[in-house]
C-alpha cells in the first residue's frame, strides 16, 4: 500500500460496511433488539465476525515490501519505532496521537527463551505485538493483537517472513478508523431506536367527551324507568361508551400507521390459521418480546404478567389493562380483547364484558395508551362512582 493510497481503501471499506446498517437497523427494531445487545454486537471481537478467516484478509491488505517496525542490524532484529513514526506521518497519521511501549521478558513457553511485547496505542485503538525467541536464533514468531477493544486471545500469528512484509502503520492506522466507525454504527442504532420509539405519532391524546353532572342524573333515571331489571353495570357501561370509543380509536390510529412493521404486531394470542392453536405462550412471548419492548419505550416500571395461557396483565403508575385472547374461530389470528381498566374486584371484570375487541393491535399502541392511562384514571373511576351514586338514590 501506498503513501496516498491508505485513505482511498479506508473510505472504500467503509462505504461497504454502511450500506449494510439500515438493513440492520430494520431487523434490530423489528426485533426490538436491546441497546445493550446492540453493543455487544457491534463492538464483538474480530473472530465472531462473518466468515472470519483468521485474519487472513486483514494481513493482505497491509502487504508491503518492508515492515517499518522491522529491521536487521549484523544479522539480528529489532524494533524500530522510528521507523513506525516516520511510516505513520507518511501515511498521514498523526504523531501526537501515538505512544509506544517495550517491555522484555523471560519465556517459558516451550522453545523460546525471550519474549519482547510492544504496546502501540494510536488514537482509539491499542495493538498488542509478541515476539517470541530463542537464544542464538535469529528468527522469531509473532502474535498480533490488532485492536484490544475487539480481542478475545485470538491473536494474528506469523513467522518472520510474514511479520517483516507487514505494514504495522497503516494497520494500526485502521484499527483506529475501525474503532470510530463502529463507535459511529452503535450511535446509528441508537438513534434509529430513538426515532422508532416516536412510531404511531398520528395521534397524540384521547379525545372524549363525558356526561356532566346534569346529564348523569337524566340518563340514569331514564334508563332505570325504561329498563326495569337493569343493573348499574349497564349504566356504567353506557356512561362510559365515548370514554371506550375514544379509545378504541385512539389505538386504531396508532394501529394503522405502524401495521407494516411485523416486529410490532402484538401477537401474544397469535393462533395458528389451520389449527386454531396458540402459536406462542404468554410466558415467552413476554419475556423475549413484550418486555424488552416496553422497556425500549420508557415503561421499564411497568409490570406484566401473564395469567393462565389466555390473558395478560399490565401494571402501570397504579393502573391496571388486560389483555384477553379472541375468539378461536376470528377471521383474524390477532385477535385479542383490551380492557383499558381491569383493577382487582372492579366492576369492569364483573357481569358486563367491558372490553375493546380488535382485530389487530400493534405494541406501539399498547404501550402509548399505557402512558397515557394514569392520565385519565381519575376521570373514569370518578364517573363511575358518580353514576353507581346516582344509580343506588334512584333505587
Amino acid at each position: 500500500m501506498k503513501a496516498n493510497e491508505f485513505k482511498k481503501y479506508w473510505d472504500k471499506k467503509l462505504q461497504k460496511r454502511r450500506k449494510s446498517w439500515e438493513g440492520k437497523l430494520k431487523r434490530r427494531i423489528a426485533n426490538h433488539t436491546p441497546i445493550e445487545e446492540i453493543r455487544k454486537d457491534v463492538f464483538k471481537p474480530f473472530c465472531q465476525t462473518p466468515n472470519f478467516d483468521g485474519f487472513c484478509e486483514l494481513a493482505e491488505s497491509h502487504y508491503t515490501t518492508k515492515n517499518p517496525l522491522a529491521e536487521w542490524r549484523g544479522g539480528k532484529f529489532c524494533f524500530s519505532e522510528v521507523g513506525l513514526r516516520d511510516a505513520l506521518l507518511q501515511y498521514g497519521g498523526n504523531l501526537n496521537e501515538f505512544t509506544a511501549t517495550r517491555e522484555h521478558s523471560v519465556c517459558e513457553r516451550r522453545h523460546f527463551t525471550d519474549l519482547d511485547t510492544f504496546t502501540f496505542t494510536y488514537g482509539e485503538a491499542t495493538m498488542i505485538i509478541k515476539r517470541y525467541a530463542a537464544k542464538d536464533v535469529p528468527f522469531g514468531r509473532y502474535e498480533i493483537t490488532p485492536c484490544t477493544r475487539f480481542d478475545d486471545n485470538c491473536p494474528m500469528r506469523m513467522e518472520e517472513t510474514g511479520f517483516y512484509t507487514l505494514n504495522i502503520a497503516t494497520l494500526l492506522m485502521e484499527m483506529d478508523a475501525e474503532c470510530h466507525l463502529r463507535e459511529e454504527e452503535f450511535l446509528y442504532y441508537v438513534k434509529g431506536q430513538k426515532i422508532a420509539g416516536m412510531e404511531g405519532t398520528v395521534a397524540d391524546d384521547i379525545e372524549f367527551k363525558l356526561w356532566d353532572d346534569a346529564k348523569i342524573a337524566e340518563k340514569v333515571k331514564s334508563l332505570v324507568k325504561r329498563y326495569v331489571y337493569i343493573n348499574v353495570e349497564t349504566v356504567i357501561k353506557s356512561a362510559l361508551k365515548p370514554w371506550m370509543s375514544a379509545v378504541k380509536e385512539f389505538m386504531e390510529k396508532i394501529t394503522h400507521a405502524d401495521k407494516d412493521r411485523e416486529g410490532l404486531i402484538f401477537r401474544a394470542f397469535e393462533r395458528s390459521v389451520i389449527t386454531g392453536y396458540f402459536v406462542n405462550t404468554p410466558e415467552g412471548y413476554i419475556n423475549y418480546v413484550f418486555r424488552p419492548y416496553l422497556d425500549s419505550q420508557g415503561l421499564q416500571d411497568a409490570i406484566i404478567r401473564a395469567n393462565g395461557s389466555s390473558t395478560i396483565t399490565l401494571e402501570y403508575q397504579g393502573c391496571q389493562l388486560m389483555l384477553k385472547a379472541g375468539s378461536p374461530y376470528a377471521k383474524s389470528p390477532y385477535q385479542c380483547h383490551f380492557y383499558p381498566f381491569a383493577e382487582e374486584n372492579d366492576l369492569f371484570s364483573s357481569y358486563i364484558d367491558f372490553a375493546i375487541t380488535f382485530e389487530l393491535l400493534t405494541l406501539s399502541a399498547i404501550a402509548r395508551y399505557m402512558k397515557l392511562m394514569p392520565k385519565y384514571k381519575d376521570i373514569v373511576y370518578g364517573m363511575k362512582e358518580k353514576v353507581c351514586r346516582t344509580f343506588d338514590e334512584i333505587e
